[in-house]
């Protein structure tokens, strides 16, 4: 039975029903109807909800180019409670944690990274969250808790990035051998026609093939 019959048109066909095959038949399509329903409603509401975290999202966008770190915050914090199964919710946390580290508040980016780690839904996201919670780390004297923030990797394209930010966290630990192992690691997976590479390379080969 057609969804875009007049409501005097579904009740004529129903009572044609029941009549020609009765109960059976009867519910059989009403379940149909109420399914198909339960479809287009479910699928509307999705697409409210997507319309409603995307405009949120531009709003925020146009906060940070502001530098209204207020207002940043503010939308950041709805998108995370109301929309936190969209990917908006994620890409508004990290943005949240660029602005206080722009204003030199590393906890405050700290936590919003930590939440961006628990709960993004695209595992790019995720693992960005992670690298730049690792380099926060280093910024703060703390190269252990950074290692221990890349022990898990989300997304394995970003490798070369992990492995990077790895030596640069063993340097830090003067363990040399195992940061010229992490920056060689790092070298397998980076572009070669990446510029940031030849800082790698140089990296790498700045240190001995074993500690003094």
């Amino acid at each position: 039975m057609s969804t875009y019959l007049s409501e005097d048109e579904q009740v004529a066909q129903l009572k044609k029903l029941w009549k020609d095959y009765g109960w059976s038949t009867l519910i059989a399509v009403a379940v149909g109807l109420a399914i198909s329903y339960g479809w287009h409603f479910w699928k509307n509401r999705q697409l409210e909800i997507r319309y409603q975290a995307s405009n949120g999202y531009e709003h925020l966008l146009l906060a940070q180019e502001q530098n209204d770190t207020a207002q940043v915050q503010k939308i950041t914090d709805n998108l995370k409670q109301h929309f936190s199964h969209t990917p908006y919710a994620g890409f508004a946390a990290l943005i949240a944690a660029k602005q206080a580290v722009d204003d030199n508040h590393l906890d405050k980016a700290l936590a919003q990274l930590t939440w961006v780690v628990q709960h993004a839904k695209l595992s790019a996201t995720r693992q960005i969250a992670r690298n730049r919670k690792a380099r926060i780390l280093l910024a703060q004297h703390k190269p252990q808790a950074a290692l221990q923030q890349l022990k898990k990797i989300d997304d394995a394209s970003f490798s070369s990035a992990v492995e990077v930010i790895k030596g640069d966290a063993y340097m830090a630990l003067k363990q040399t051998t195992k940061a010229k192992h992490a920056y060689g690691e790092a070298l397998t997976h980076y572009p070669s026609d990446l510029g940031s590479r030849l800082i790698v390379e140089r990296q790498f080969h700045q240190l001995p093939a074993k500690e003094a």
